[in-house]
């Protein structure tokens, strides 16, 4: 079966799972065939044997099951970065590179140098603040094993020496070595416990639940980060958040009388909190 055959019999087949089952179907099987998404357009025409058609039928079989396609695939392109990704960890979103673009930013202008990055998951945001802030130096913390050894990992790959991961409680570390650096950042958990319930199986049953959910109103760690960075002057921070949180952020802003902005995203939702003590 020539190339073309396969990837548009493979978007069909995709399309009850998919929002984009052509472009899911190309990276299917251009990871399939060892080749790039270039090198598919260049050869249409190609036939592709059946032990790689059987590759391609076994992936697309697990993606119609609603295994996220990264997990398929075994990485996620972040920052122009390649990062390893699989079952049990959280998979980064393309929203929190605009997180990350504003801090590397601000950082590179106003000179910040020392970074902790709380619930580093596989490294995603530590690994890109200290690939693109020269001179930094970034702490990572998280408390899963599994996604602390795909962060050395990915800090192998990119290149990046410049970063250290410690295992352990994100808050309990903020209280213990927050004078060592100038920036916080942060993508906590956000989400409330109905949320989660109505997320797709495709999250629910493939990625962990504590990367997601936050208590009852999805605030927990908002107010848990605030609460013990609050009476530490001079730190800037940077935190995601989901647009639904917005009221009560500010409620929390306001409360500790902070000075701090709201930042939106490209599509004009509230993304970004960034506040200094």
């Amino acid at each position: 079966m020539k190339v073309r055959d396969v990837i548009s019999k493979s978007a069909e087949y995709l399309s009850r799972v998919s929002d984009d089952p052509r472009l899911e179907a190309e990276l299917i099987v251009s990871h399939s065939l060892g080749k790039n998404r270039l090198w598919l357009y260049m050869n249409m025409d190609q036939e592709i044997g059946e032990c790689e058609l059987g590759r391609i039928r076994e992936l697309l079989k697990r993606r119609r099951k609603d295994e996220p396609l990264h997990f398929l695939l075994g990485y996620k392109e972040f920052m122009t970065l390649k990062f390893r990704v699989e079952r049990g960890v959280f998979i980064p979103r393309f929203e929190t590179e605009e997180l990350v673009e504003r801090v590397v930013m601000i950082s590179r202008e106003k000179g910040y140098k020392t970074f902790l990055d709380l619930g580093t998951g596989v490294g995603t945001i530590a690994i890109s603040i200290a690939k693109f802030v020269v001179g930094s130096i970034v702490y990572g913390v998280d408390t899963s094993e599994k996604a602390l050894k795909l962060a050395e990992e990915n800090a192998l790959v990119n290149e990046v020496k410049n970063v250290v991961f410690h295992r352990g409680d994100m808050i309990e570390f903020l209280k213990e070595r927050l004078d060592d650096f100038e920036v916080v950042v942060s993508n906590p958990p956000y989400l409330s416990e109905s949320e989660w319930t109505n997320l797709d199986d495709g999250i629910k049953f493939y990625e962990p639940m504590e990367a997601f959910v936050a208590g009852k109103d999805g605030m927990k760690f908002y107010r848990m980060i605030v609460e013990n960075i609050v009476d530490r002057k001079g730190k800037k921070v940077f935190l995601e958040i989901s647009p639904p949180r917005k009221e009560n952020i500010v409620k929390l802003m306001e409360k500790f009388k902070l000075n701090y902005r709201i930042l939106d995203d490209l599509s004009g939702r509230s993304r970004i909190l960034f506040f200094e003590t």
